[in-house]
């Protein structure tokens, strides 16, 4: 353009390109944005969701205007009662940690697919699925301050608005790099409260130029060889049954531990996990989601790390079961 500014001192280098994954997918500023202007567009009654989610991710279906109808998960992470979908319904399935590919893919035959809306918000790698919609969030997997994608057969507009704020919500991520995780935590919390409750719009031209520029295929290929490893080193201990042949690059290695304190003994030693959803402890009628919360440990097994790392993961479980006075086997298994 003529009026285009030149010269002066340098932006952010970032590559050029338009890499974004998911080609044909609508960019939004968040996952729950994304999932808001669908439900916008299709204007469903009712939105069954599972209680062992994010609220923030409840709160959007209410926002919407839909009612939400929650309903239970089993230990395997399926679904655990007879949902029998009515006019004007849609049923929300969440592709856990980016580890039920499968089992996502085998309920677009049980129910009518054209009802059924896929969360890969921790499954940035998984196709999407031949249904309503996916929706997906690429800052649980790179390092981007914001930006949500939505691929459905509906027609889905853009809104005009465009996200103005990701410069602000980079910063926590800047400050990690100069410094520690512990540096900009506080600040990251709260640039991503900020994202929840708002109106869909554009994703940020920031945010679109950091995501063109990464390089997936070794993204995913680092995280499918980091969890590889650890599915070698917890398989044994590992309550929740995982067929690795079966998942693409995970958000995470969930690993269901056969006792508590695992979370906050990695925490002593700087290896931070969170913990997905504590607001479920209030949820009444819900041992199974509670159970969930306090025993499934994320364990990292994304791109920024190599085997280095996974063997660490796998000490800590050694050094921790020894410290509760039961070393089991797997002291054989991790040398």
């Amino acid at each position: 353009m003529r009026d285009a500014a030149m010269g002066g001192y340098f932006e952010l280098e970032t590559r050029s390109g338009d890499g974004l994954p998911h080609p044909g997918a609508v960019w939004f500023q968040s996952g729950r944005a994304a999932l808001l202007a669908l439900l916008q567009v299709c204007a469903p009654a009712r939105v069954w969701a599972p209680h062992y989610l994010c609220s923030s991710v409840t709160d959007t279906i209410r926002q919407s205007g839909a009612s939400l109808v929650p309903y239970h998960i089993d230990a395997a992470l399926h679904i655990a009662e007879d949902i029998r979908l009515e006019d004007g319904d849609l049923l929300l399935v969440v592709n856990y940690f980016g580890v039920r590919d499968a089992y996502v893919r085998s309920l677009m035959s049980k129910f009518d697919a054209r009802k059924l809306v896929v969360d890969c918000t921790q499954s940035l790698f998984s196709p999407p699925f031949d249904c309503l919609a996916t929706i997906y969030s690429p800052r649980k997997f790179v390092g981007v301050p914001d930006g949500g994608a939505l691929v459905s057969s509906l027609a889905v507009p853009l809104p005009e608005t465009q996200d103005d704020g990701s410069y602000e919500r980079l910063l926590p991520l800047i400050k990690r790099l100069a410094f520690s995780p512990e540096a900009g935590f506080a600040e990251n919390r709260c640039a991503q409260q900020k994202l929840e409750g708002q109106a869909p719009m554009r994703m940020s031209s920031l945010t679109r130029h950091l995501l063109a520029g990464l390089d997936y295929p070794s993204i995913a290929a680092a995280r499918a060889r980091n969890f590889a490893q650890l599915h070698a080193f917890f398989a044994e201990d590992n309550a929740l049954e995982l067929d690795a042949g079966e998942i693409t690059a995970p958000m995470c290695y969930p690993f269901l531990a056969p006792c508590s304190g695992f979370s906050e003994f990695l925490i002593r030693q700087r290896i931070f996990v969170p913990r997905y959803w504590p607001e479920v402890d209030a949820l009444p009628g819900c041992e199974v989601e509670r159970y969930l919360v306090d025993h499934i440990v994320p364990l990292p097994c994304d791109q920024r790390y190599g085997e280095a790392e996974m063997r660490r993961l796998a000490q800590a479980w050694k050094d921790f079961r020894q410290s509760e006075g039961e070393p089991g086997s797997f002291a054989a298994r991790t040398g």
